[in-house]
C-alpha cells in the first residue's frame, strides 16, 4: 500500500505543467480565408448583421414602427451554437443580461428583451463597428478567449484516457463488479445512486461527504490492480478565485471522511496549476489548505490526495 503522505509529498515535487496537452483546445469555427465557403455560424452572423441593418433603416423612418417580424428572425438566429460570441450578444452584458441569462428566458421575454437590446445596440454600437468593419474574426477571438469556461467535466475526460492507458475497463452501465480489479465507471447522478446501493449492501458503507453536501453525487469510482475501491472527485483549477476555492474545499472534506471496511477509499483528484500553489509558503491561503490536507491524510491512512504524477503512481 502506498503512504498517502510520502505520496502527497511526491505530488508536490512533481507540480502540474502550465499547459496541459489534455486541456489544449484551439479548434476553429471560422475558415482559414474568406475564400472559403462560410461556415454556418458566419453565415448566421452575416444574416443577423444584415437583420440589424434592416432595423435600423425601418427605425429611421418610424421610430415606433414594428419589428416584430425582425425581432423573431434575431431570437432565431440567436438560437446557433457560438453566436454568443457575436458582437450583438457581447453587447448584452452592458444591459445587466448575460447571453447565458438571456437564452434561459421565456419566448415573450426573450423578445421583448430584444426589442430594447437592437434599439440600443444600433444606438450605442452598430454604427462604430460598421465604421470599423465588422470581421468574423471576434467569433474566433471570443471562442479562444472563453475556451477556460467550458472545462466542465474536463478533468473526468482526462482521468478515462488515464484509465485506459494503465489498461483499466470502462464500465458503463450502471452495475459494476465490485470483486473486479483494473475497472472505472464515470459517476452520473444515477449510476452513483446504484452504486452506493451496492456498497452498502456488500459492505458497511455510508458515504456521508453526498449527504454533507446537498446529496453530490462524486465523480469517478474505481477498483485498483489489488482491488481497492476509491470513490472520487476531480477537479481541474488553475487559479484562487470563490468559485475555485470552494471546490478546493470540497476536495480537502472528501478526505476527511472514511469508511469501516478499509477496501473503500476516498481519493481528491486536483490538477492544474492550481496545485503548484501548494508549494509557495508565501500564500496564506494555500498554506492552510496545505496543512488541512495533511491532517486528513494523516487521519485518514487509506484516503489520498493526488495530482496527474499522483494518480498516475496510484493506478499503475
Amino acid at each position: 500500500m502506498i503512504d498517502n503522505i510520502s505520496l502527497f509529498s511526491d505530488c508536490l515535487n512533481h507540480p502540474e505543467p502550465l499547459s496541459d496537452e489534455y486541456y489544449c483546445n484551439d479548434r476553429l469555427i471560422i475558415t482559414t480565408s474568406l475564400s472559403e465557403e462560410e461556415t454556418k455560424l458566419m453565415a448566421v452572423n452575416r444574416k443577423l448583421i444584415e437583420t440589424i441593418d434592416n432595423v435600423k433603416a425601418i427605425l429611421s423612418n418610424n421610430k415606433t414602427a414594428d419589428i416584430t417580424a425582425q425581432i423573431r428572425e434575431i431570437a432565431n438566429l440567436l438560437e446557433t451554437k457560438y453566436i454568443n460570441f457575436s458582437e450583438f450578444t457581447s453587447f448584452f452584458p452592458t444591459l445587466d443580461v448575460s447571453y447565458s441569462i438571456y437564452k434561459k428566458l421565456k419566448v415573450l421575454d426573450k423578445f421583448a428583451f430584444l426589442n430594447i437590446a437592437v434599439r440600443r445596440y444600433i444606438e450605442k454600437r452598430h454604427d462604430i463597428y460598421n465604421a470599423h468593419g465588422y470581421s468574423n474574426t471576434i467569433l474566433q477571438v471570443r471562442r479562444d478567449f472563453e475556451k477556460h469556461k467550458t472545462g466542465g467535466n474536463a478533468a473526468n475526460k482526462k482521468l478515462s484516457s488515464i484509465f485506459k492507458a494503465q489498461g483499466y475497463k470502462e464500465i458503463k452501465d450502471n452495475l459494476i463488479d465490485i470483486s473486479a480489479a483494473k475497472c472505472f465507471m464515470s459517476l452520473s447522478k444515477e449510476s452513483s445512486e446504484v452504486l452506493i446501493a451496492q456498497l452498502k449492501k456488500s459492505f458497511k458503507f455510508d458515504f456521508k461527504w453526498k449527504a454533507d453536501h446537498q446529496n453530490k453525487s462524486a465523480d469517478f469510482f474505481f477498483i485498483d490492480a489489488k482491488k481497492n475501491m476509491y470513490i472520487c472527485e476531480a477537479k481541474h483549477l488553475k487559479e484562487h478565485g470563490g468559485g475555485q476555492d470552494k471546490q478546493i474545499t470540497e476536495l480537502i472534506s472528501l478526505i476527511s471522511y472514511k469508511e469501516d471496511d478499509s477496501r473503500i477509499r476516498y481519493l481528491a483528484f486536483l490538477d492544474g496549476v492550481y496545485f503548484n500553489f501548494f508549494n509557495d509558503p508565501s500564500d496564506a491561503k494555500s498554506k492552510e489548505q496545505l496543512k488541512q490536507i495533511k491532517d486528513n491524510l494523516v487521519a485518514n491512512k487509506n484516503n489520498y490526495f493526488v495530482n496527474t504524477f499522483g494518480m498516475l503512481q496510484l493506478i499503475k
